[in-house]
Parts: structure tokens; sequence; C-alpha cells
């Protein structure tokens, strides 16, 4: 039987005890059964309620199918994103149960009624009566103690703490999820954690990061997202020069200008100052995956894995670990997993597409391909890549004639260049590699050159293999990933 209990969490207030919720005043239609999962859940916020006793907690006495329970919480999610788009309240734990994100405070007048009534003036500022928990996820577990605190300056600060940590922890969350969707509601938050604390290192780091993730999305102008990211991490080091996240934003910029051994350089920093940050050994996984060392990668990925074993983004970056190694049965598994965590991640099912049709399964590709809702000229390369592995090249010679005029009324190079290799044609591929190489935003995706499996048919060039030099530094051999073409 649900508790006579009001519980806020951001616009909502779910009022436990009368079976109802709102948002901002207003009553939210849910089923009852959806509700009483959703109180299950936002009564243990920050742990892991499993299946079954969610199950017997919500159907006493009942059998009930799983699919049951999985049918509820889809309805908790839908039903709380449309009031509030983009943010993530309910986190799938594979194989386990689920878990409520975020902080759910229960109103001082709502207290038991046998409790101790509380001392007269000497009660603490209003920001100590705030829930001292938040945890989102396995990401992070923010703990703030207001017990002690003396002068409602210091109470101020606490509060402006932990709303700043707050916002961060969940726009971090809701990029990890990989839809292009959520990444202005995270953008949102990190602007808000800049505000609320404008000489934290650690919100101007997160700034950075999420503007290199737009410019790499193809999420306004690339040139002035990588701008916005130079500055924010720089501004970042400045603050404090011991911050592993304001070096490893610092990285982040440098690979994408192609500064590969100051990228090097600084995650390697992050790492040394913060050992234990999952977000830093994910993020120098990713790097090391696209200088195709992949068995640091792993063993990077893996360990981050071990501290916070339920984050879409670090899952996400060890399975595309095993896409660029060319290692797809595996990378398919492993996206299909970031799925069950996150069914709404466009990027996984985006990779899992791809990693489907280098194994030549490409009915199940275009499938998971449609489904990604990814740029509309994405899924038309892709569908005509598709096309070329099930032995009909005519759609990506269409497209590559449509693309290269686009580039020559000044588009970017890199519009052309999968379709010029899908075409065949390997020259013009290679002369829009070059063209790359002088444009900025054509730059971000020449990083992925050395270990991209698209691009197999070019590895054997020697004008090809002189690009992945110039842009990493190296005079060694080119990789040359599997590929099913």
């Amino acid at each position: 039987m649900m508790e006579e209990r009001t519980f806020r969490f951001g616009g909502f207030v779910l009022r436990a005890g009368e079976g109802i919720l709102e948002h901002s005043g207003q009553r939210v239609t849910i089923p009852p059964k959806a509700l009483d999962v959703l109180v299950a859940l936002v009564e243990t916020p920050g742990e892991v309620l499993d299946k079954d006793a969610l199950m017997n907690r919500v159907w006493p006495g009942t059998f009930i199918a799983e699919s049951g329970l999985t049918r509820n919480i889809s309805i908790v999610r839908k039903t709380l994103d449309d009031y509030e788009p983009g943010v993530s309240y309910i986190e799938t734990i594979p194989k386990r149960g689920y878990r409520f994100l975020g902080e759910a405070t229960v109103p001082a007048a709502e207290t038991a009624p046998d409790a101790p009534a509380p001392d007269p003036p000497a009660a603490a500022p209003p920001a100590a009566k705030r829930s001292p928990r938040l945890m989102l996820g396995a990401a992070t577990a923010i703990v703030l103690s207001i017990a002690g605190v003396t002068t409602l300056e210091r109470g101020h600060s606490r509060a402006r703490q932990l709303d700043e940590d707050r916002n961060i922890v969940i726009a971090r969350y809701v990029l990890g999820r990989g839809s292009r969707t959520q990444v202005q509601p995270a953008l949102d938050r990190i602007r808000k954690a800049v505000e609320l604390s404008p000489q934290s290192a650690a919100a101007w780091a997160a700034f950075s990061e999420v503007h290199i993730l737009m410019a790499r999305l193809a999420i306004g102008s690339g040139s002035v997202n990588l701008e916005k990211a130079r500055d924010a991490a720089k501004k970042a080091v400045v603050l404090d020069p011991r911050s592993g996240s304001a070096h490893a934003a610092m990285g982040e910029v440098l690979a994408a200008s192609m500064d590969v051994t100051g990228a090097d350089r600084e995650f390697g920093l992050a790492l040394r100052l913060e050992p234990e940050s999952a977000s830093i050994l994910a993020s120098y996984a990713g790097f090391l995956t696209l200088a195709a060392r992949f068995e640091q990668a792993r063993e990077l990925s893996a360990k981050a894995a071990r501290i916070n074993p339920s984050q879409p983004t670090i899952m996400m970056l060890g399975a595309r670990t095993e896409y660029f190694a060319g290692r797809f049965q595996h990378a398919t598994e492993s996206f299909r997993e970031v799925l069950e965590l996150a069914p709404d991640s466009q990027l996984a099912r985006y990779y899992l597409a791809l990693s489907l049709a280098e194994l030549g399964r490409t009915g199940e590709a275009r499938d998971h391909l449609r489904q990604s809702g990814m740029h509309p000229g994405v899924l038309e390369t892709e569908e005509a890549w598709f096309a070329v592995l099930e032995g009909n090249r005519r759609p990506a010679r269409e497209l590559f004639e449509a693309r290269i005029q686009m580039v020559r009324k000044g588009g970017t190079p890199s519009l052309a260049l999968l379709p010029a290799v899908d075409a065949g044609d390997k020259d013009t591929a290679i002369d829009l590699l070059e063209a790359m190489e002088k444009h900025p935003v054509g730059r971000l995706t020449l990083f992925t050159i050395k270990v991209n499996p698209r691009l197999a048919p070019l590895r054997g060039h020697e004008r090809f293999q002189a690009v992945v030099r110039r842009v990493w530094g190296e005079t060694g051999p080119v990789l040359r990933s599997a590929s099913v073409r």
C-alpha cells in the first residue's frame, strides 16, 4: 500500500497516498499500476530495485509476466518524458532491475508523525533541508553533508555546489544515451551549472565536452562549436590546473584539432590526476581506439565499466572499440547491451546497423538504421552502402553525383567521401580526404581515418596512407581493418 507521503523531483509532485502525480500544478494522467511502479522506484532513489521485488510490491500475491512490468516501466518513462523531454528518471540495470535517477525530496511537513519535533530557532538554513543525496545511475554518487553549517553563506555555497554537480551529472548521463534530441536539454543543464558556479573548472569542462559532441553530430556550426569547446577547456584548465576533467576536456579539443601528441599528453595527465574517474577512463579509451591502440583502449574501458557498470556512455565506447577493431560480432552483441540499458540511444542503434551490415546482415541492419533517427543525409548514405553490399552499386553512384555537386558549390568535402568510396571512385575519395585536411569541420571526420572500416577499400592506396601519416604524425604502416567488402 502506498505511504502517505509526497515526493518532489524535477517539476513533478508525486502524492503517494492520494495516487496523484502533478507537474507544475497540472494533474498528470497515468494508469494506477504505472503510478504504483513509479512510487516504488521514487521511494528508493539511487538503489537498484530487483524485478521480482518490484513485481511483488506492485502486484502482491498475483502472478504477472515480466512483460507486464516492462510495459508499465515504458508507460512511466513516456509519461515523464512528455513533461520533461530529454531528462531520464528511470535507469534499466540489465538482467537485474531498475533504478530511480535524480533527487526525490520529501517536504518537511510530511515526515512521519512520530518523528521528534525539531529544536527551535537554531534550525539549519533552507539549503540544509534539501535531500543530501543525489545518485544518478552508477555514474556518480554525490553526498554533501550540510550538518555543521553555521552560517547562511556557507549553506548557500553548499546548495550551489549541489545544484552544479546535479546539473553536470544529469547532463552527462543524458548525453551518454546518444540521442541528438537530448543534446539541447543537456546543454541547458550545463549552462545552468556554469551560471551557478562561473569559477568551476568542472562546469566549464562539461561545457567544452558538449560542444565537441555537437560538432561531431553536426548540430549547428562545426567551427563555432569547436571554438566554444576550446575556449571553455582553456578556462577550465586555468581555473583548476589539478582538475582531471579539465585536462580531459582539453584532450578532446586537441584530438578534434588533430594535435595527437597534445591530446595524448592531456588525457594522460587527466588520468594521473583522477585515476578512478570512469568518465576520464572512457574518454581516453575513445582516443586510444581511434589511434588503433585497441588493447589499451579495452583495458581502460573495462576499468571504467567496473567503476561505473551501468553508464551508457562507457558501454558505448567499449562497443565502438570492437567495431573499429573489426570485431563486428562482438560489436553487435555490445551495442545490443547498450540498447538494453538505453533503448533510445541513436548512436548505439546506428553502430549496431553498421556492424550488422559488415557481417552481411543488411536486412537487419536496414531495420535498425531506420529506427536510429540519425540525420537524413546519414541515412541516405548508409542505405546506398547497404545496396552496394547487396550487389547494387547504382544508388551509391547516383548519391555520389548529387553530393559531389554539393561540394563543388561550397559544401563540406566529407559530404561526398563515403558515397565516393561506395561508388568505387577511389581517386576522388582520396581527393576529398586531402581537401578535408584543410577544412575545419572535415578534420573531425579525418580523426577516424586510421580505423574506420568504411574506408577499407582505400587502405592500400599510398595517398591514403600519406593522409593518415599527416593526421597522426606517424611513419609506420596503416592498420588494415577487417571488412566484408
